[in-house]
């Protein structure tokens, strides 16, 4: 009867974790002016803390920062970008997504375009200061 309690107990905490939780947030400057207003800032709080998918696809929190330069008329403007999420390591969907979001956008350069993403696998450990 204890061997059975054992294996059952084991068995429960090996199928029975809960899902992560990370921030999922973005900051993005025009020459170092943070857009506000537009819907692509959303501040990091407690408020956007996110589950992610219960499933192993989904394991890791992702923190994808992005460069690139804007041309509107004459002028040439350095957008940079913090986008916090939950993603799939081997697929590094932020600077997909980012990358993809960008390329709609007018004035977009993409010779001058980069992206980089730091992955981690605790909950809500994808903080820092983005637009805190």
């Amino acid at each position: 009867m204890k061997v059975m309690l054992i294996i059952v107990l084991i068995s429960v905490l090996m199928l029975g974790g809960e899902a992560l939780q990370c921030y999922t947030c973005a900051e993005y400057k025009l020459n170092d002016t943070v857009f506000s207003n537009n819907g692509l800032t959303v501040a990091c709080t407690n408020s956007t803390n996110t589950t992610c998918p219960d499933d192993d696809s989904v394991n890791q929190c992702e923190t994808a920062s992005i460069s690139y330069t804007k041309t509107v008329g004459d002028t040439i403007g350095i957008v940079t970008g913090t986008i916090k999420t939950c993603s799939v390591k081997i697929l590094c969907t932020g600077c997909k997504a980012a990358r993809a979001d960008a390329e709609t956008k007018p004035g977009f350069n993409e010779s001058f375009w980069k992206c980089s993403t730091r992955y981690c696998d605790d909950d809500l450990c994808n903080t820092g200061s983005v637009a805190q």
